[in-house]
């Protein structure tokens, strides 16, 4: 029923005797350009992990996702291994705290010009007890 009024609708805009097949190959393109494009602010494991020479290309785009939609105290350290993979460094004291680059800018000079990054500390149990994004400017 809805895809003969469709198909309806769509010969008196196009006019086109193909009708039916017409709004099929349009629906089908659509669907298509639909599953392909991904909102690059949202979380995804595969982006996150995805790096160039020490850059990671989305990390910093869907850290907001990432923290409001998928971590979350309690977490414990395989959870978060499974989810974002090995951290970029480990810190041991006072608690420990997983570090993850988002952004690492340099300067014309090839010195530190900007860094983000998250911390993910976790209490003496191995689960998680806060997160906090971190931003320097050197320049």
């Amino acid at each position: 029923m809805v895809l003969l009024a469709l198909k309806n609708t769509w010969f008196r805009i196009t006019g086109n005797k193909l009708g039916l097949l017409g709004l099929v190959l349009v629906m089908v393109g659509l669907i298509s350009f639909a599953a392909c494009h991904r909102d690059p602010n949202l979380f995804d494991k595969d982006d996150w992990r995805e790096h160039n020479q020490e850059q990671y290309l989305y990390r910093d785009a869907m850290v907001k996702d990432l923290l409001e939609n998928h971590l979350y105290e309690g977490m414990s350290i395989t959870d978060i291994l499974e989810l974002l993979g090995r951290p970029d460094n480990i810190e041991l004291t006072p608690e420990k705290t997983f570090w993850y680059n988002l952004k690492n800018e340099t300067s014309d000079s090839g010195d530190p010009a900007r860094m983000k990054t998250l911390f993910i500390l976790f209490a003496n149990d191995s689960t998680v007890t806060g997160f906090k994004v971190e931003e320097w400017n050197f320049q």
